[in-house]
């Protein structure tokens, strides 16, 4: 089968982008991949091996602005599909709205979350603690973007999402029906996992740095775990991650 894949930013070195190119590199099919970023320089080196077709570009800046003319972009886009047997949209906020003027072939989507900062309650509330006074800007783009998320999600086939928490925000947003969705975890190659069997002094967390991610957390789990055992007080706690510019705006990834 020939298969065209969607996600709207390739420009990072994330859980999105590895799932992607395993995917990818592995597979039996022909695939090629639709972006409207795409960043060789900031993502997988790997990727440079693969077919990637980089669309009409939308900036990668979350604020209001760019972020609404990101979703206008992306939702008027035509991607040529005459050759293609299926789409396969990864989905994490933005990427379901290629669907619109793309489902003449039938339309899969791999859900890594719902946009979180509106299908997430933690995140929202986060968020709208964070930042009061773009409470009623943040009201009136959550009620437009949920009608157009809807009215997207409709031309989805069928929905794989990565765990059952995901399972459960697309369920309780109404986004898909329960006989659409199926939760398919990503998987794991141990045989590429060799431990060293070193230890240095340090706790690591892992993840992008965000501010839903709430690194802040650890920080202060680490300090009390320090407090209450002295005898740990040499070891050290290592962020690892990659950043992404949100500018104050509301646009989640992972």
């Amino acid at each position: 089968m020939k298969i065209a894949i969607y996600y709207p930013w390739l420009y990072l070195r994330s859980g999105v982008e590895r799932m992607m190119l395993e995917l990818v590199r592995r597979s039996r099919h022909d695939w090629t991949i639709f972006t409207s970023h795409y960043n060789p320089e900031q993502t997988f080196p790997e990727f440079s091996d693969m077919e990637i077709v980089e669309l009409t570009k939308v900036s990668v800046n979350r604020g209001y602005p760019p972020v609404s003319a990101a979703a206008v972009t992306i939702l008027r886009q035509k991607i040529d599909l005459s050759h293609y047997d299926a789409l396969v949209v990864s989905s994490e906020g933005l990427g379901d709205f290629i669907t619109f003027r793309n489902h003449d072939v039938p339309v899969i989507c791999y859900c890594h979350t719902p946009l979180k900062v509106i299908h997430d309650r933690f995140v929202r509330e986060k968020y709208l603690n964070e930042n009061p006074r773009m409470k009623l800007p943040f009201i009136i783009f959550s009620a437009i973007f949920r009608f157009f998320d809807r009215l997207a999600w409709k031309h989805y086939k069928h929905v794989f999402c990565n765990s059952n928490e995901v399972n459960n925000r697309i369920l309780s947003s109404g986004l898909a029906p329960n006989k659409k969705v199926e939760v398919l975890r990503p998987g794991l190659d141990v045989s590429q996992m060799q431990p060293t069997w070193v230890y240095e002094k340090y706790f690591v967390v892992v993840g992008r740095i965000k501010w839903w991610k709430n690194v802040e957390l650890a920080s202060e789990s680490f300090s009390e775990f320090q407090r209450h055992n002295p005898e740990f007080s040499a070891l050290q706690l290592t962020s690892t991650g990659e950043g992404e510019n949100t500018r104050g705006g509301v646009m989640a990834s992972v």
